[in-house]
């Protein structure tokens, strides 16, 4: 197996995962490669429910996705259920659930996939949280930790990412008023798949986790 294919998964994992996070629509296909499996997860720390995708590669770029289904999979012994082919969209076209996985933020989180005779793992720790979050004039201030690698900040439909470094104030230029505010801090996977990791062993793809904060803020 030549090592451009993987470099090339994982390329178009981060891609598909971040569109997904910034509410685009279109997912890039995988590259190739007989016989192997992928699988993304960026599991959000805070959110009440994590998503992951298990795929074949697509053997050629008019291909759809092969979506795997016949597969046992959990997250720190936490069961994922299938999402059957009339529920998923392409706004959210995962096709495995863990429906009371509630992950906290600094928490250690195992993969285990049982997939026909292989066992595929994969292990990430979510980051420290970003509080307290401050919002002065016109900047977004939240506390950096060694344990964010990348950010990225949602504004309504605006949406600025992936900021990398221990970056941790955002100047804004918005009209006053309400806005729904998200701020995302990645950890080292997501930063450093592309080069030497991506969380996972026995597989492609890409397995991460953000720590999230999110809410309803004023701008003036």
């Amino acid at each position: 197996m030549q090592i451009h294919h993987k470099k090339i998964l994982l390329l178009l994992s981060v891609l598909m995962l971040t569109s997904l996070l910034s509410c685009e629509t279109q997912i890039p296909l995988q590259d190739s490669v007989d016989g192997e499996v992928v699988i993304n997860s960026i599991l959000i720390a805070g959110n009440a429910e994590q998503y992951l995708l298990m795929t074949t590669p697509a053997s050629s770029i008019g291909d759809s996705l092969r979506y795997v289904q016949d597969a046992r999979i959990e997250i720190n012994g936490v069961p994922f259920v299938a999402i059957p082919a009339d529920r998923r969209s392409p706004q959210n076209p995962f096709n495995w659930v863990a429906p009371n996985l509630k992950i906290e933020c600094g928490q250690l989180c195992s993969l285990r996939v049982f997939y026909k005779e292989k066992i595929i793992r994969g292990q990430t720790v979510a980051p420290a949280s970003l509080e307290p979050v401050i919002i002065q004039n016109d900047t977004i201030r939240w506390r950096g930790d060694p344990s964010h690698y990348s950010y990225s900040v949602r504004l309504n439909e605006a949406y600025f990412g992936h900021i990398a470094g221990t970056y941790f104030d955002f100047r804004f230029n918005f009209p006053s008023g309400r806005y729904f505010l998200q701020i995302l801090a990645f950890d080292r996977n997501y930063q450093q798949a592309l080069s030497t990791n991506n969380g996972l062993d026995g597989a492609y793809g890409l397995f991460a986790s953000a720590c999230a904060w999110k809410d309803s803020v004023d701008l003036k």
